[in-house]
């Protein structure tokens, strides 16, 4: 698993794995390797889960300078996308052609191209998020019922 920071994510145990496309880490730590108090056993979604594993968490910067460049990075972590790109944009920028990115709420979107507009990428591709505002929902996130996707192309190569 991917993350900002390297770690452990506390992963959900679900019934049927293969028929939840939205499953996401229910908490994530830092370098030490605790939870913290913060820790909850529901996801973004609501939805509580009884079991969890904890599985590694690899920084995104740290995975990033396994290559001097990358061809396609495909950016795919179910609501985390903001975060990541944002605190990665340095390496993105000198060392990535073209990024995938699946996208889980409209705010990301947005955020999104503020930043990459910011940094001077193009904007190839886009297809928005698909939401319903539903406000007794857990999170922005779980408003969404079709994922979005951006396509970006960084023009310093």
């Amino acid at each position: 698993m991917i993350g900002v920071r390297p770690g452990r994510a506390r992963w959900p145990k679900m019934a049927a794995p293969s028929a939840d496309w939205g499953g996401r880490p229910l908490a994530c730590s830092g370098a030490d390797g605790g939870f913290g108090p913060g820790a909850k056993d529901s996801d973004y979604r609501g939805l509580v889960f009884q079991e969890h594993i904890d599985v590694e968490m690899l920084a995104f910067d740290s995975v990033l300078d396994r290559e001097p460049t990358w061809d396609l990075v495909h950016i795919d972590v179910q609501g985390g996308e903001g975060e990541l790109c944002s605190a990665s944009i340095e390496k993105l920028n000198q060392r990535v052609r073209w990024l995938v990115i699946g996208l889980h709420s409209r705010k990301i979107d947005g955020d999104l191209i503020d930043l990459f507009f910011r940094h001077s990428w193009i904007l190839e591709n886009e297809k928005p998020t698909r939401f319903r505002y539903l406000p007794s929902v857990a999170s922005l996130e779980a408003m969404t019922y079709v994922d979005g996707t951006q396509v970006w192309w960084n023009p310093r190569f």
